[in-house]
């Protein structure tokens, strides 16, 4: 549990305006989710990463809808992709709000390494709606008080601003 406290300290640190490493913006950095329709009621969206250099956390807040989705966020998978290995994967919903909070820590105990340079699937979002919809889904980043926004940690806790975007796959 301390190792945990540890963790989530150490990403807040990162957060806080006060802390003395600088924030890095960069486009060399990129967050992409690519939403597609698997059928009338459910939709997937794939998180994807670029990095350039290690990473070891991952602040990944983001919203649908605007209230007005008929879309309902059920979970969030990771098996096959990048994050998979990593210690601390947390998932906070709120289907009211339509936003979803994301916090990824590679390791908690000298165990995991951080996430190498390259590209691919970080997280993997499962959506549905309880009726038949046409409408697509708009997923966007957004900020949840207190301090959450789009953010990577570098392993010397140096935080990360990336380039976000989203696209909606046509279904074949």
């Amino acid at each position: 549990m301390l190792v945990c406290l540890f963790g989530v300290w150490l990403l807040a640190k990162a957060s806080s305006p006060a802390c003395a490493a600088p924030r890095e913006q960069s486009d060399a950095y990129r967050v992409t989710i690519h939403v597609e329709r698997i059928d009338s009621l459910r939709i997937e969206a794939l998180v994807e990463l670029v990095n350039p250099a290690e990473i070891a956390a991952i602040t990944l807040p983001l919203q649908w809808g605007n209230g007005h989705s008929v879309y309902r966020l059920d979970s969030a998978d990771y098996q096959g992709l990048r994050t998979e290995y990593f210690a601390l994967k947390t998932i906070r919903v709120d289907s009211v709000k339509q936003f979803v909070l994301i916090g990824l820590i590679s390791d908690l105990g000298g165990n995991y390494p951080p996430l190498e340079p390259g590209e691919g699937g970080i997280a993997r979002l499962h959506f549905s709606s309880k009726r038949p919809a046409t409408t697509a889904i708009a997923i966007d980043t957004t900020f949840i008080p207190p301090h959450n926004s789009l953010q990577l940690v570098s392993p010397d806790v140096r935080a990360i601003r990336p380039a976000f975007f989203s696209s909606m796959k046509p279904k074949p």
